[in-house]
């Protein structure tokens, strides 16, 4: 038996609870935006998808896409300029269920995983800084 055909847009009781959980990543983001050097940051909704980009004051920007239909969290490399393309990166986080979210410290926890993931995906493509050696 084949496995049914999700709808094409969320019911407004499932859009409700997107509508909330980018309203709450939205907060986070902007509480922690000067001690992690954001400039500005962008969260929507779109049907599925709950998506941000975040841009930083120096390094890479970043953004992020969260399928509330997969459960799952990808991130990705902004280009500096309009003219290229977006690289997604690898890592995706999964068990993210959004949908199944009803109390506010279980959307507080996924909100949570998904800015520290940005964090985590972000730290590898920062230049390192070298460190004179001890003594």
């Amino acid at each position: 038996m084949a496995e049914p055909t999700p709808p094409s847009t969320p019911s407004p009781a499932q859009n409700a609870v997107l509508d909330r959980f980018a309203d709450e990543l939205y907060t986070l983001l902007t509480k922690r935006a000067a001690s992690w050097g954001l400039l500005d940051i962008e969260v929507e909704q779109d049907e599925w998808l709950v998506e941000g980009e975040l841009m930083f004051e120096s390094g890479p920007d970043m953004g992020f896409s969260v399928n509330a239909l997969t459960a799952s969290c990808q991130y990705c490399v902004l280009p500096p300029d309009d003219d290229s393309e977006v690289v997604w990166l690898e890592e995706l986080v999964a068990e993210l269920h959004v949908l199944h979210a009803s109390a506010a410290d279980e959307v507080q926890e996924l909100v949570m995983a998904v800015a520290n993931g940005v964090l985590a995906a972000r730290r590898p493509l920062l230049p390192r800084k070298d460190t004179p050696p001890a003594g």
